[in-house]
């Protein structure tokens, strides 16, 4: 029996309960008591929300910068950001990440900081925090935007030692920051993202851009779409049926390679329609985070507890800080030991990750080739932990 990556963190019933309150002609319009959840959590202004994240970042790359402006980006990246990206008309300047790290190496970005350059995009990788206090005072004086991709650290903070920094949730620290909810985060709404900050002519202009890309009216495609999404749940958050899809299609779901332009649920992020998603989100979402704390203590206590059994003492986790959304580990011989955890009825992998960089960027390269993922949701149980962690041991790097 397979354990899946991940676990969903609503339930089915959820889930379908909120499908079917909100297509009702008279159904409640909730976006706006997510918005004001949004602003109090993170302490922000302003919120705009989002089929998906990515495509928030294509708004703010079409809406605040010229084509030609330069954007510093981790070379240590995904197509699904990188796709959305491109074709927005900037210039991406790829640099490093941190020796034996995932998270883009500070230093590297002030070295590559230049008159071209308009934006840094920091991404918080796994709910490991980015300490980026010393690039504020670099960028403020060089008109320079700092925009936070948080997609993976939803409710971590970040350890610094500017005192203004320290314990701050990543996503509130520069002038934007994005967030994902989709299936496989810790908050989810399914699929959907939103925007924070305290700009306000930043948030007009976004906000500007996105009605004018949305249809205003409400289409049964949408609907469709969905409940298209809802099956994913079916698929993950019911063991047996996982199983089932897993022993018949592993290989050919692993190998798919989807058209991130067209992008899984059909959107274009020029033409994306918002009404009925955007409800069904902010539905799902008020109900994320009535359960996000327990859910997050969960992660934080089963990454500390395999952190303990790689005995590592120099990567203690500090859960007042750190979220992990998976537990990231460099290993050698990746594929031997994706087989061996399989074998033991654990699903880890290494995730669709490219380097950007060419072979300047050794570190991204590292990261790409001997990374892999351990699962840290509440279906591994602590006898899992150990027998993954006795295997992972062998094929450290």
């Amino acid at each position: 029996m397979i354990t899946p990556r991940f676990i969903p963190s609503i339930s089915l019933s959820a889930a379908v309960y909120r499908s079917i309150k909100v297509l009702g002609r008279y159904s409640t319009y909730y976006p706006p008591s997510y918005i004001e959840q949004i602003k109090k959590y993170f302490g922000k202004k302003y919120v705009v929300l989002f089929p998906q994240a990515r495509i928030a970042l294509f708004a703010i790359m079409k809406t605040l910068f010229d084509e030609d402006s330069e954007i510093i980006i981790s070379a240590y990246n995904v197509p699904a950001v990188i796709d959305y990206l491109k074709p927005s008309g900037v210039i991406l300047r790829y640099v490093d990440v941190e020796e034996n790290g995932f998270n883009i190496d500070i230093s590297n970005i002030v070295n590559a900081v230049n008159k071209n350059t308009k934006a840094v995009l920091i991404s918080h990788m796994y709910g490991q925090a980015v300490d980026f206090s010393e690039l504020i005072s670099l960028c403020r004086d060089k008109g320079i935007l700092i925009i936070e991709d948080a997609a993976q650290a939803f409710g971590s903070k970040i350890e610094s030692k500017n005192e203004k920094l320290c314990g701050r949730l990543c996503g509130t620290c520069g002038d934007i920051g994005i967030f994902s909810t989709g299936i496989m985060k810790k908050f989810t709404t399914i699929i959907g993202g939103f925007v924070v900050t305290d700009r306000s002519e930043l948030y007009h202009d976004i906000q500007k851009f996105k009605n004018n890309h949305c249809s205003p009216s409400m289409s049964r495609l949408p609907i469709v779409r969905d409940l298209a999404e809802n099956l994913k749940i079916v698929i993950s958050s019911n063991r047996y049926i996982f199983n089932i899809i897993f022993f018949f299609f592993k290989e050919y779901i692993r190998n798919i390679n989807f058209d991130v332009k067209k992008d899984r649920a059909g959107i274009n992020p020029e033409t994306f329609s918002q009404d009925f998603l955007e409800n069904y989100h902010s539905c799902l979402g008020i109900k994320s985070f009535e359960k996000f704390e327990i859910i997050k203590n969960i992660y934080s206590q089963n990454a500390v507890f395999f952190e303990k059994l790689m005995n590592d003492p120099g990567n203690e986790i500090n859960t007042d800080y750190f979220n992990y959304l998976h537990y990231p580990v460099l290993v050698n011989n990746r594929k031997e030991l994706i087989k061996k955890l399989n074998k033991i009825g654990c699903d880890a992998g290494p995730g669709k990750f490219c380097n950007y960089g060419g072979t300047e960027c050794i570190n991204s390269e590292k990261a790409v080739n001997n990374h892999i993922n351990i699962p840290l949701h509440p279906g591994i149980s602590h006898k899992m932990f150990k027998s993954i962690a006795a295997i992972i041991k062998i094929h450290r790097i």
